[in-house]
């Protein structure tokens, strides 16, 4: 999945902040879900395997068994990233650090119509989380030819391509 991004003249540092601490967040959370220590060895060294649905693959999500969280900007609604995780492992929504509770939001998505389009090839600049609704949202202008294509007004989406966010 790619992650788009601005430009890097156009970054400030507290975006650098917050997406190094949120990747730094996830990185935690995936080692305490499946790292050493959290209970699956003494499972599976007796035979049993409650919960090990594999790794989902971005190009056929949704995938049953999986859910998708979309971490994303409280000031303006932007996707940050998105995490899937084992359904079988969530209870609720995952937690935000408190150090990024007041810039991060987490939401489900995984009934989204949208994440078909999203997901294959990562096109997190091309939606973003409606507040009223806390629903993903396809940007104004945003369109798809199919999962592989999006385009801005005409223009293929890269990774840099800057779509702006409806005023909510």
């Amino acid at each position: 999945m790619r992650l788009t991004t601005n430009s890097p003249s156009k970054r400030n540092k507290s975006t650098y902040i917050l997406v190094l601490a949120l990747t730094v967040v996830v990185g935690y959370s995936a080692f305490l879900t499946y790292g050493p220590g959290n209970g699956k060895a003494a499972t599976q060294s007796q035979g049993v395997n409650q919960c090990n649905p594999g790794f989902p693959s971005p190009a056929l999500a949704p995938e049953p068994g999986f859910r998708y969280f979309a971490y994303y900007n409280i000031s303006n609604g932007a996707i940050v990233s998105v995490e899937t995780r084992p359904s079988c492992q969530v209870t609720g929504l995952p937690t935000v650090p408190p150090q990024l509770a007041n810039e991060v939001g987490v939401v489900d998505v995984t009934s989204s119509t949208h994440l078909t389009k999203m997901m294959p090839n990562g096109y997190l600049n091309a939606f973003y989380i409606n507040f009223r609704t806390l629903q993903l949202t396809i940007k104004p202008g945003v369109t798809f030819t199919d999962p592989s294509h999006g385009f801005y007004n005409g223009q293929q989406i890269t990774d840099s391509t800057e779509i702006p966010i409806p005023n909510q």
